[in-house]
This record gives C-alpha cells, sequence and structure tokens, in this order.
C-alpha cells in the first residue's frame, strides 16, 4: 500500500491500512511493546492528525496579474494576494466542512521540507484581490491586511474545529478496529512464550551436535 501523505484525510483507506498493519506486527514487536503503546504507533501512523494551523508562520504573497494586452494597458495591472497558512495534520478536511472557506485552496511545497524538514507540507492559501488602480487603498493597505488576517485567522480556526471533530471521530473507528487485533494477538504470543520457557521448551528447532 502506498503511504497516504499526511494532509490527506482519505479516512476508509487509512482504516484499512491501520487495520493491515494491526494484522502485520511481528510476534517479536508484539512480546517487546504493551498492547497500548502499539496500539498509539499504529494510530499514530496510519490515522489522520487533527489539524493545527500554524498562524506563527503565516504569511503573504502578492502576484499582479498578467493578463493578454496588459502589456499596453495605460493602467497598472490588477493585484492578487494570498494569505497563507501552513497547516500539521490532515489539512484537506478544512474544505470538507459545511462552511467551507471561500476563495481558498491547498497547496505543497516539497522544496520547502527538503530545507526544513518540519515545516508542515501543507498550506491553505485564501485570496485576496484589489484593483491596482486605487491608489488610496495602499496608503492604509496596514489596515486593510490586518482586517483580512483577523477574518482569516477567525474563519480557519472554527473550521479547523469543525474538521478535527471529524478526524476524532475517525481516530476513534480506527482504535475500535485495532485495539482487539492487537490486544489479541500479543495475549497469545505472550501466553505461548512464557508457557513454553516455564516447561522449558524452545519456539525454534534446535540444532543436534
Amino acid at each position: 500500500m502506498e503511504p497516504i501523505p499526511t494532509w490527506e484525510t482519505k479516512f476508509a483507506e487509512r482504516h484499512a491500512q491501520a487495520l493491515a498493519a494491526a494484522h502485520r506486527l511481528s510476534e517479536d514487536e508484539l512480546a517487546a511493546h504493551d498492547g497500548d503503546a502499539l496500539i498509539e504507533a499504529v494510530l499514530a501512523h496510519h490515522a489522520a492528525s487533527p489539524v493545527v494551523p500554524r498562524f506563527d508562520l503565516k504569511w503573504n504573497k502578492m502576484q499582479e496579474t498578467n493578463a493578454l494586452g496588459f502589456e499596453t494597458s495605460d493602467t497598472a495591472h490588477p493585484a492578487h494576494f494570498s494569505l497563507n497558512v501552513p497547516c500539521e495534520g490532515a489539512g484537506s478536511a478544512l474544505f470538507d466542512v459545511p462552511d467551507r472557506i471561500m476563495n481558498s485552496g491547498g497547496t505543497t511545497d516539497p522544496l520547502l521540507r527538503t530545507k526544513q524538514p518540519d515545516y508542515p507540507a501543507w498550506q491553505i492559501s485564501l485570496n485576496l484581490s484589489l484593483a491596482a488602480a486605487d491608489d488610496e487603498v495602499w496608503l492604509t493597505f496596514e489596515s486593510v491586511l490586518r482586517d483580512a488576517w483577523d477574518k482569516v485567522e477567525e474563519s480557519l480556526t472554527a473550521a479547523a474545529k469543525v474538521a478535527n471533530q471529524q478526524i476524532d471521530e475517525h481516530r476513534a473507528e480506527v482504535r475500535a478496529a485495532i485495539s482487539p487485533v492487537i490486544k489479541s494477538r500479543r495475549a497469545r504470543v505472550i501466553g505461548l512464550r512464557s508457557a513454553a520457557a516455564g516447561l522449558s521448551i524452545p519456539l525454534e528447532p534446535v540444532a543436534t551436535a
């Protein structure tokens, strides 16, 4: 099975991969680790993680529209701004909430991840368009940008709360599915090894001289 990118939900596929992982745990792994620790390890590796908007890493980008004919226009090109917020966890869940954040999209930046491995792999970008001809806007743009960011943080925080409710339900379902498999398999392994040790019966063929 192909690993699922951290920012994607794909709850059904994650559920199936977690269950398969629970069945693939080796006897040595089952014997060496606590059952709850094994459950948490499988859950951490395969289940979707809660969305955490990293407002401390937010950033802006401006880009002028380069439409056909603008090179000969006697007015400045319209300017488009993206307000970008890196997100930890299954960020794509933000687009599944009932009140989806409008004028937004998700992007990844593999190059940035190679330079900063701990940087979130996915970010949500919200678009803000302003006509460059409105020169007076730039005189108070700090206020405009502050207000835009305030609205972004408010709406994104609310969306993350709703998305995380769905993710929590998914994680609970995965936990409920893998827990009996891991605990049952571990009980068998521990029971057999304990009984074999008590009776001095090896678990593998013994080479004879």
